[in-house]
């Protein structure tokens, strides 16, 4: 659906509120130099198509749905990216706020370019604290908006309390699984940035929470 949701915007902008002129995703995928999420003048290799197959072959339901081997995705993420990323308009986010939850679909959306650059650390934890014990908005981590962002990177390079997997092909004792914690930098208009998340072993759904240095609570 988040996939669906995001061709949509890219292939018909004009059914989705976005803001004149702040965005790409109103200009049409054939006149637009970049290839956009989903291009419509190359194909992927077929490697990708294979796995979104298995993904969608053993997640159908999250109660029966075996799910992905934890490290589906080991080494997706690792490097630098160039994106972007939509936002809510302030009037249309005072709106959701204020109970217009049909603007949460609708926008009207900004966007905003960005540079980042992540690390992936991969940790042996136990299955019953997959996740993360913090709110999901912070990606699972602690609410500390006084611990600097550097200081954050390190903790989950160290393993954020868990230990650092070796890289040793071996199996897992009964109980423990692996995660895919994220920890990196951005860049935006807005000012440099902390990044943290994780990638859910079970589909591969990725979830980050983003920290400007500037305001521990700009999140």
């Amino acid at each position: 659906m988040y996939l669906s949701f995001f061709r949509l915007l890219e292939r018909q902008p004009d059914r989705m509120g976005i803001k004149p002129g702040s965005s790409t995703f109103a200009t049409p995928p054939e006149t637009d130099p970049s290839p956009g999420l989903f291009s419509v003048t190359r194909i992927l290799p077929s490697i990708y198509h294979d796995r979104e197959w298995q993904r969608n072959s053993v997640c159908q339901d999250p109660h029966t749905s075996p799910g992905l081997p934890a490290l589906t995705f080991r080494g997706e993420l690792q490097g630098f990216w160039r994106a972007k990323f939509l936002f809510y308009d302030f009037d249309m986010y005072r709106q959701i706020l204020a109970g217009n939850m049909r603007g949460v679909y609708t926008g009207t959306f900004s966007e905003q370019a960005a540079e980042v650059e992540i690390t992936e650390t991969i940790v042996k934890i136990r299955q019953d604290e997959l996740g993360g014990k913090g709110p999901m908005l912070f990606a699972g981590f602690d609410v500390d908006d006084d611990e600097d962002g550097e200081a954050e990177r390190e903790r989950i390079m160290s393993g954020y309390g868990h230990e650092v997997w070796d890289g040793k092909d071996e199996e897992d004792e009964e109980g423990w699984t692996k995660e895919i914690l994220i920890s990196g930098k951005a860049r935006t208009s807005w000012g440099a940035a902390s990044l943290r998340g994780r990638i859910r072993a079970w589909d591969g759904l990725v979830i980050m929470a983003i920290k400007y240095d500037v305001s521990g609570s700009c999140q």
